[in-house]
């Protein structure tokens, strides 16, 4: 090792995945474990939308362009490298 070489480095998944591709230099991208630090402040997470209480017209144009689009968000985020956590809903 050099002076100057990264080990290790704690970066938004997002991120992380998008220059991890991006680079000349292999570099592999790998989930935190545990999910939560000792004080239990998240180090993942899914990303969410919300709507003002009440607003069920927008909360549904929502959903329904999230279900419309699903295929294409999903490309878009393979297309960057994107990790993606689990379904923590999907059927086992």
């Amino acid at each position: 090792m050099e002076y100057g070489d990264v080990d290790v480095a704690v970066v938004w998944g997002p991120m992380a995945g998008y220059f991890a591709a991006q680079s000349s230099t292999p570099l592999a991208v790998e989930a935190v474990q545990p999910w939560r630090d000792g004080r239990e402040l998240p180090m993942a997470f899914y990303i969410s939308m919300g709507v003002r209480r009440g607003d069920n017209a927008l909360l549904q144009r929502l959903d329904d362009s999230l279900e419309r689009n699903h295929a294409a968000i999903s490309a878009i985020l393979a297309d960057y490298h994107v990790p993606i956590l689990p379904d923590p809903f999907a059927p086992r």
